[in-house]
């Protein structure tokens, strides 16, 4: 289903960043010229708080809209409630394709653990990530694209991580195919 007149939605929820840290708030140190073209393209909420200053429950309430209390996923490393409406699968059901990639930090487990397919992903179709960690380079190895573990041969992933994970997400933001 196309509907031409609906914008694209793009959310980009970075690990321990300031509000501050972007050219686009002012900062004249930090060199951030896309955040700083998306800013200016896009919508920017210069009044948004976090919810919960811990990565999970962040998480899980921007995706639920919900307060941690509220969704149930109060501190790191555990699974998120599945019993709820989650917002990809809300834009995916009214016709939007819906893909995430990188860090998930939602399902719990174990560092490595992959992210099943199916209702864990929480309505997103596309896929390419890992269960949680901070250094990423040697995470690669682990990503999961659609389920399954990235053949660099077959996928052309010969890039570092974030080249990578960049060249899907521009890929999955300019495909009209279904994920």
């Amino acid at each position: 289903m196309k509907h031409p007149s609906r914008p694209n939605i793009l959310i980009i929820y970075p690990d321990q960043m300031r509000a501050d840290a972007m050219g686009c708030t002012g900062n004249a140190v930090i060199k951030t010229p896309n955040f700083d073209r998306l800013a200016l393209q896009g919508v920017r909420f210069d009044s948004a708080y976090c919810a919960f200053p811990l990565c999970c429950p962040w998480r899980a309430s921007l995706l639920t809209g919900k307060y941690p209390h509220s969704h149930g996923l109060v501190a790191n490393h555990y699974p998120v409630p599945l019993d709820q409406v989650f917002l990809p699968q809300i834009l995916r059901d009214s016709g939007y394709r819906t893909g995430y990639i990188g860090k998930w930090h939602l399902n719990g487990g174990l560092k490595h653990d992959p992210v099943p397919p199916g209702r864990e992903r929480l309505g997103f179709e596309h896929f390419i990530g890992f269960s949680r960690g901070c250094r990423f380079e040697p995470m690669f190895p682990r990503m999961q694209r659609h389920g399954r573990r990235p053949d660099s041969s077959r996928h052309g992933i010969t890039a570092s991580w974030p080249r990578s994970i960049t060249a899907s997400a521009a890929g999955l933001i300019g495909s009209t195919a279904p994920a």
